[in-house]
């Protein structure tokens, strides 16, 4: 959360604010509009602080020159003072006059009703409503009270007796009512881990709160997903808490705690809140305590057995992304394997293994999932992937393997000719051609675009015009045919007159599922073909071969190109 003038008593620690109230503010100049510049005393000492904030109210930038380069109790107490005097300047309050803050009803009646009919009703009220009882109790308690581990299991639990008692079946709304009194009773114990972030026994006490929370999840049925995003929440509040900590050694203290106890031991397990909590902190650490942070992550990784733990791929997956996103991947390589069933996450780890240069490992990953993989087509990214690395690195044996796998599903015609030049005996060159030339016209049947573009790539480059003319279909779209017509025309021109008008526009909108707004991009061409074929046919020639070829045919065809020659010759 960014610090402004509207939320600091949120973000900003009990103990600094504290601090801040104690010092005195003066001379606040604003200057230029959004900058405030001031003197704060603090005892016998003074200090120049200045605070800019952006359109929002949004801390933008500050210093002071007391030498620290976090937010500091001088400059809490000038954001305190500005959001209090937004103009810059302290109102002076009237000598002898009050506000009176209006009352509501029920406040009204509080201040006149007698303090043993209170009680009383009070007492009848607690009868009835335990969650009500608990959270007066721990609000007017001694707040001074120091809590422990099991103090904080016990508020948890109380709190569960208090509004849902012993029932496993929770419905919304009284899910919302327990994580509503957790947010009463557990502030004091919140509040204090924030206050001593770097004691062992505030973070414990913080750890079993939050621990005493999730067990009680994972043992009730109900919809809501309320008690998670508490936990989270408490987290986040704790964020602010660890940034104010002004030396490298408190910091690295506060944050080890989490990754200590990242591990459930006994299990083993992955603590998500934990990891997603961790992984914030690294996202807005400065680059200094980030590599404190990634390296005791590293080091706990190196440690474990991630592929054989509950939630181990996600420690895999996030420590992996920290990496790239701070260009440390190179660095720890080796630590990162495939993840079982996981394509996304390998595909990702063997791209940054080929783009660091380490391609040897990503082809061994490669090869290790086309051989773990029990359906040929999930081999498909991998095939590709080895493609390029044994290009690259003129491996043409290996090379060879890997495109009569991938041309069937593919169908890239540089990858078709090249394993075709390199069979030199002529039987198998042409049973491996037939295979693929026969797959690639069953794939048309069912919509395969890239299949009907192969075939034209194909006869492009070995230069087989006349056979492209007898490729033309009802199905083959306006726009390939122009990309070829001018060989085509060259080498068939009344076979390829006749291919564009057996064209049938439902064809195209079916097989290849076109939309309006392809059906349009595909009109874009008929210009060009009519100039195409006004180029190798008279005007009234082709004018009679258009009429020829309606008086022939047996039924309507839908021929949006014959019926834009027909408006125009």
């Amino acid at each position: 959360m960014q610090l402004s003038r509207e939320n600091y008593g949120k973000v900003l620690v009990k103990t600094l604010l504290q601090q801040a109230g104690k010092c005195l503010v003066r001379e606040c100049d604003e200057q230029p509009p959004g900058t405030f510049v001031s003197y704060v005393d603090e005892a016998t000492e003074t200090y120049d602080v200045s605070i800019s904030l952006d359109e929002k109210g949004e801390v933008s930038a500050h210093s002071c020159d007391c030498g620290q380069p976090a937010f500091c109790r001088h400059r809490a107490a000038l954001l305190m003072y500005v959001a209090d005097n937004p103009a810059g300047k302290a109102k002076t309050p009237v000598k002898g006059i009050k506000r009176v803050k209006k009352l509501s009803p029920a406040l009204q009646l509080l201040e006149n009703t007698d303090a043993t009919a209170l009680k009383a009703w009070l007492g009848e009220l607690f009868t009835k409503n335990k969650d009500a009882e608990l959270a007066f109790v721990h609000h007017f308690s001694d707040q001074e009270k120091v809590y422990t581990p099991s103090d904080a299991e016990k508020i948890t639990l109380d709190a569960v007796q208090a509004v849902v008692k012993n029932r496993k079946k929770l419905d919304v709304s009284e899910v919302k009512k327990l994580v509503e009194l957790w947010e009463k009773v557990h502030t004091p114990m919140v509040e204090y881990y924030q206050d001593h972030a770097t004691d062992p026994k505030a973070f414990l006490l913080f750890h079993s709160l939050l621990e005493s929370c999730l067990d009680f999840q994972a043992q009730i049925r109900t919809n809501s997903t309320r008690i998670p995003k508490y936990v989270e929440h408490r987290l986040r509040q704790s964020v602010p808490a660890l940034f104010q900590l002004q030396q490298a050694e408190a910091w690295e203290t506060a944050f080890s705690f989490f990754v200590k106890n990242l591990i459930i031991s006994n299990h083993p397990e992955v603590r998500l809140n934990y990891l997603k909590h961790l992984d914030n902190l690294c996202q807005v650490a400065d680059p200094n305590r980030r590599q404190q942070l990634i390296q005791q992550l590293l080091q706990l990784y190196a440690t474990i057995d991630a592929p054989h733990m509950l939630n181990g791929d996600r420690y895999t997956i996030t420590l992996f992304q920290i990496l790239q996103e701070n260009d440390l991947f190179k660095a720890h390589a080796d630590l990162f394997k495939p993840i079982s069933y996981n394509n996304d996450f390998n595909m990702q780890l063997i791209g940054e293994l080929i783009r660091v240069g380490n391609t040897s490992r990503a082809a061994q990953y490669c090869q290790e999932q086309i051989r773990n993989n029990v359906r040929e087509e999930f081999n498909i990214p991998y095939w590709q992937l080895l493609r390029d690395i044994y290009r690259t690195h003129h491996q043409d044996q290996q090379l060879m393997r890997v495109l009569t796998g991938l041309v069937p599903y593919t169908f890239q015609p540089v990858d078709f000719l090249w394993v075709s030049a390199q069979l030199t005996n002529q039987e198998e060159r042409y049973k491996w051609r037939s295979k693929i030339w026969n797959k690639a016209h069953n794939e048309l049947q069912k919509g395969n675009l890239p299949a009907l573009l192969f075939t034209f790539g194909v006869l492009h480059a070995e230069q087989e015009y006349k056979r492209m003319v007898q490729q033309l279909a009802p199905y083959v779209p306006y726009q390939l045919i122009l990309t070829y017509g001018p060989d085509m025309a060259t080498a068939d021109k009344l076979g390829l007159l006749k291919g564009i008008l057996t064209v049938n526009d439902s064809y195209l909108r079916i097989l290849w599922d076109y939309k309006e707004a392809d059906v349009v991009a595909q009109r874009q061409a008929f210009p060009a073909l009519l100039e195409l074929l006004l180029m190798h046919f008279p005007r009234l020639e082709l004018s009679t071969l258009i009429k020829q070829h309606l008086k022939n045919q047996a039924h309507a065809q839908h021929n949006a190109f014959l019926l834009f020659l027909q408006g125009r010759l």
